[in-house]
């Protein structure tokens, strides 16, 4: 089969304007420049001896940020031209004059493939935060092709003289990267992976890790200048900003610093209080005050509350407090008899990380999941909240996957059906890491699983918590898998179990989305989970919550939101109007807030209602209510809903062009959610009425939320040219579809070598020269006399010119090995052998013809 390939969107005008940017003389730009024509036999000779100086400058922008080397080592190329394929700027040294004779087209062509099926380098990569242990990274999405991009990876050299390089795979923007050493020089560069090849690296960035410097203030950090040094203060001089006070750090009275004020809060002693602290001792319940000997009794207790969970190893051990005593800064946090006299240590450093550690997050829960995806939310604490949450997902007993992300909600994909999976969410900033939260287990749905079941209920997370008592309540969309809403009455199982005596189980049924688990054992964890029964069939379990019988910090009651109307998985269409009404229920007087998107509603004076009418847009899915009280106490519920939109729908690109293995790719974006069924649909021409329903494979690939690409993959294009037709079907049935031309010349079907060797008989041809046309072809006599014979008898309309290249055959009479005329017949005929063993080799790898064939009438006017 011959195949018009023609490669699109050639970088052409780009590829001249970077020659010229680099140097490269005209002449040589000329010949050098322009993938789209390979150059003749006097060009090659030129490129290979004028402008061999040149491929330094000219490697970079040929590669146009793609690394073509795969493909260059697939077709042959010599390991000396191998610097052209991966965009080297090094000069190519006189052993490169044989690669550039044999190998520049084979070059070409992989260059022209690579501008269409690989993506460039990330763009605009920046350094944005640095501290003393860790970097933040941001990039945005490549230039070219950027739809292709599967995954990006990050690399870390510590300085130019390393040779160690970290390497850092499937990250996304932004991505920080911890445990990095004080006071050093890092470059960093990323890499875009394509399902069909890479870019080259992205330009580097240099950036230094702050130096690790002690601090002088009791509690936080001092107050830097934008220019990185300390803001000095002095009474009367220079006054420091509010919140901060000034502190001599140092025997000098010049020697002061601006150090931020203590919080006024003191959460510590309320723990005490709970844990039941006697009054004479709650005075010594904070993190700056070191415990006395009287209370010595409550030392776990006072270890406990005021270290407030977090790790303080590394200040422990520079304080120099001794091994036996490090329990009391880290797990199991307990504080030995004979470490009385270290507590003024130790609350300095707690105090020093109490005032800078971001807190830990509260109600992690699964908020929607399927078979491969799941989403989680959580609440951002009041006091302290994280720059970055780092979600880990488990499988079995090890690390699943990480993910960094800066919102209180993450997506995490690629999961695999009916798989158990627990994950938890620490959050950092500049000075370290929280605690991590409880952890919450899952099971991912099955997949494709369509049946009568009731979907499980989701949003598990606790209403208050006394200790003693604990109020959980839920979510559920009454529907079943296979779409069918359940309108009559279900019934709600609550299961629940102590994790230090997990063989006796609380099982409770309820109709009730909420429930208040009684008689708890006071600072025990508990793990709880939900199932729902239509009466016949009982639904999967909820997210399996882990909660801590302990008094939360607030006690305030969790506001209510309800919306009307109340929707199948809570999705609306765009403009569709909805009633938003947040309540609370509390025997005093509280304040509530609704925030929609960026809309504000504050409740009445004495009401605690808020209600409001909306229009649904993209820009107003997030509704919170807070609810607060006079003493600055806040608690509030969060809910997204869910906008149906869509489908909309794009080629990639409207004229298809086969590969030279006699496939195509051929892509379409969609987007839209719920996420719209897809079909492939053909037809062999513009007016042709008729059309067929594909089934070759299909991959699909999700780019960007609710962004799907989906790539039909065709093996074998004979007889396969035409329109090809990408329908999207939106949940309520709207259909769009978009089409694109895969475009093939006209086919010629492969000869076999018997048929080859019969045409030669009949030409004619000498016996000697019919081993020419034989299954085997030897090629060692001369058989000019018979090239023309050879040629037309071995045409089979395909182009054989990468192995005529192989076979030492010249420039100026390639053309024949694809069936076309040679300019100079008497130079070319020597090696009409040489193209036709090539053409008889080439016909191994062509598809075979249908065999076989049978029919059978069916009706009078039909067979089969």
């Amino acid at each position: 089969m011959y195949l018009d390939v023609i490669v699109h969107r050639f970088p052409s005008r780009i590829l001249l304007e970077c020659c010229s940017s680099n140097g490269v003389s005209p002449y040589c730009a000329s010949k050098m420049c322009d993938v789209r024509t390979i150059p003749n036999a006097l060009e090659t000779i030129a490129i290979s001896t004028s402008c061999r100086t040149e491929w330094s400058k000219v490697s970079p922008c040929l590669a146009d940020g793609r690394n073509h080397t795969d493909c260059c080592i697939k077709k042959g190329v010599q390991h000396d031209c191998l610097k052209i394929c991966g965009g080297v700027a090094e000069p190519l040294t006189m052993h490169s004059l044989l690669c550039l004779n044999l190998d520049i087209a084979a070059i070409y062509q992989c260059l022209r493939q690579g501008y269409d099926t690989r993506p460039s380098p990330p763009q605009n990569v920046t350094v944005t935060t640095v501290t003393e242990s860790s970097a933040e990274v941001e990039w945005t999405e490549p230039a070219v092709n950027a739809h292709l991009v599967v995954s990006y990876s990050l690399f870390l050299r510590k300085d130019d003289r390393s040779p160690n390089v970290i390497e850092v795979h499937n990250v996304t923007s932004p991505h920080t990267e911890y445990g990095l050493i004080p006071d050093t020089e890092y470059t960093v560069y990323l890499q875009s992976h394509g399902t069909t090849g890479d870019s080259l690296m992205s330009t580097a960035q240099i950036f230094f890790t702050h130096p690790l410097v002690p601090s002088f203030c009791p509690h936080g950090e001092p107050l830097y200048d934008p220019n990185g040094h300390r803001y000095y203060c002095g009474a009367g001089i220079r006054d420091c900003p509010p919140n901060y006070d000034c502190v001599v750090a140092g025997t000098s009275e010049t020697d002061t610093f601006c150090c931020s004020k203590p919080l006024k809060i003191n959460l510590a002693k309320d723990c005490c209080q709970q844990r039941g602290v006697p009054a004479n001792c709650l005075s010594m319940c904070s993190n700056s005050t070191p415990l006395s000997l009287e209370c010595s009794e409550y030392g776990d207790i006072w270890v406990q509350c005021t270290s407030e969970g977090h790790d303080h190893t590394r200040c422990c051990a520079e304080s120099g407090i001794p091994d036996e005593c490090i329990s009391a800064c880290r797990h199991p946090f307990t504080l030995e008899r004979g470490c009385i006299e270290y507590t003024p240590l130790l609350s300095k450093c707690y105090s020093w990380l109490a005032t800078n550690l971001p807190s830990a997050v509260a109600n992690l829960e699964v908020t929607s999941r399927n078979s491969s995806s799941v989403i989680f939310s959580w609440d951002i604490p009041l006091q302290r909240p994280s720059d970055v949450y780092q979600v880990t997902l488990e499988k079995s007993t090890s690390v699943f996957r990480q993910i960094n992300v800066t919102t209180n909600s993450a997506r995490i994909d690629d999961l695999q059906p009916s798989t158990n999976y627990t994950a938890f969410v620490t959050g950092f900033n500049k000075f370290g890491s929280s605690p991590p939260s409880f952890k919450i287990s899952f099971e991912t749905l099955p997949d494709n699983e369509q049946n009568d079941r009731p979907v499980p209920p989701f949003g598990l997370h606790i209403v208050w918590n006394h200790g003693r008592r604990i109020n959980i309540t839920w979510n559920w969309s009454s529907v079943r898998y296979n779409g069918q809403r359940i309108t009559d009455p279900v019934t709600y199982t609550v299961n629940y179990v102590s994790t230090g005596n997990a063989s006796v189980w609380n099982s409770v049924k309820t109709q009730n989305m909420w429930y208040v688990m009684e008689n708890l054992t006071m600072n025990s964890l508990y793990e709880v989970y939900v199932y729902v029964s239509d009466g016949n069939l009982q639904s999967r379990s909820s997210s399996v919550v882990t909660v801590l019988a302990a008094p939360d910090e607030y006690s305030l009651p969790e506001p209510q939101i309800t919306i009307t109307p109340a929707n199948a998985n809570r999705t609306y269409r765009v403009n569709e109007q909805i009633a938003v009404k947040c309540t609370v229920h509390s025997d005093r007087v509280l304040n509530l807030d609704l925030l929609i998107g960026k809309t504000l509603i504050h409740s009445e004076p004495s009401k605690m209602t808020v209600e409001t009418f909306l229009n649904v847009a993209e820009n107003n899915n997030l509704i919170t209510c807070t609810v607060m009280d006079t003493d600055g106490r806040q608690n509030r519920a969060q809910m997204h809903i869910f906008v149906q939109f869509g489908p909309i729908v794009n080629m990639v690109t409207e004229q298809i062009y086969a590969y030279d293995d006699l496939s195509a790719e051929i892509q379409c974006i969609v987007q839209g959610y719920p996420e719209p069924m897809l079909e492939w649909h053909y037809r062999k021409s513009p007016n042709t009425i008729r059309t067929e329903r594909l089934n070759d494979p299909v991959l699909v690939k999700t780019t960007a939320l609710n962004q799907y690409v989906h790539t039909l993959l065709i093996k074998n294009v004979t007889g396969r040219n035409g329109i090809y037709s990408c329908k999207a079907i939106g949940a309520d049935g709207t259909e769009i579809t978009k089409s694109a031309e895969l475009n093939i010349a006209k086919a010629a079907l492969p000869l076999t070598p018997r048929f080859i060797l019969q045409c030669c008989v009949e030409a004619k041809i000498s016996e000697k020269c019919l081993r020419v046309c034989s299954v085997n072809p030897e090629i060692d006599g001369d058989c000019s006399a018979f090239s023309e014979d050879l040629l037309r008898c071995a045409n089979d309309g395909r182009d054989h010119r990468t192995c005529c290249m192989r076979t030492r055959i010249p420039s100026d009479c390639l053309s024949m090995c694809s069936g076309n005329k040679v300019s100079n017949n008497a130079l070319c005929s020597i090696f009409a052998s040489r193209a036709v063993a090539c053409m008889i080799r080439g016909h191994e790898r062509a598809p075979s013809p249908p065999t076989l064939l049978r029919y059978e009438n069916v009706s009078p006017d039909s067979v089969k």
